[in-house]
């Protein structure tokens, strides 16, 4: 069974994705997927994302994402489901170290992120839920984005990426939560592509864009149907 979630909200990256799709039948979608949201939601990558923090708080040795994952190796799973979330965890870790191996993240200091943390835009919650914070003396937070198969888009001619949007959506959330936040230390981090996007520094229309995103989507809100319900799926093994 869905539940529903009767006052706006979205997720920074769904948010990011919405804000470049095209057609309305999947703005639709992916807006009443957000109030909707199913009771049993296999997130498969759900068992990197306390590793990954982990690792970052450790420093970004490699060696920490060796570790992880030769105990990962370890594990014998006990369903189907559990293998996969496995598999993809492992590959999500092995795209992580070519991150950190790229230098992208060097000279950075991280503290663990945050559960619970939003910016109301426009009668809409954009949850942000920061992986890492950047310590100070200039304070930032990193998002990390885990997708084999949808990466974030990166601007293009005459066109904004969701890569851009997501950032300065976390750039608006440090900016309220800390009274202040460089761009640069805001940084979307989308793994499995080897990309570190930062908030842009000049983000005036993204923010417009974001603003006019928020309140059409608290505007079609109260418009959408619960979809119909189906059974949970009949392994659910859980992460591993």
């Amino acid at each position: 069974m869905s539940r529903d979630r009767s006052d706006p909200r979205i997720s920074i990256t769904k948010f990011a994705e919405y804000l470049v799709t095209i057609t309305s039948a999947r703005r639709r979608s992916i807006l009443t997927d957000q109030r909707f949201p199913p009771a049993f939601k296999a997130t498969k990558f759900r068992a990197a994302y306390g590793p990954i923090t982990d690792i970052l708080v450790g420093g970004g040795d490699p060696e920490l994402v060796d570790q992880q994952i030769a105990a990962w190796r370890r594990q014998k799973p006990v369903s189907k489901f559990q293998a996969e979330c496995l598999a993809l965890c492992i590959d999500g870790l092995t795209a992580l170290k070519k991150v950190l191996q790229s230098g992208a993240l060097k000279g950075l200091t991280f503290a663990p992120g945050l559960a619970d943390a939003h910016v109301e835009l426009g009668g809409v919650k954009i949850s942000v839920r920061p992986e890492v914070l950047i310590a100070g003396p200039e304070i930032g937070a990193v998002k990390i984005y885990l997708s084999k198969t949808n990466p974030l888009i990166k601007d293009g001619v005459g066109k904004l990426g969701s890569a851009g949007f997501a950032a300065a959506a976390l750039h608006l959330w440090a900016e309220e939560a800390f009274g202040g936040a460089p761009a640069e230390r805001c940084l979307v981090v989308d793994v499995f592509a080897c990309e570190v996007y930062r908030a842009p520094s000049r983000n005036a229309t993204r923010r417009r864009h974001m603003l006019a995103a928020c309140e059409e989507i608290a505007a079609v809100w109260p418009s959408l149907k619960s979809p119909p319900t189906a059974p949970p799926p009949a392994i659910a093994g859980g992460a591993p």
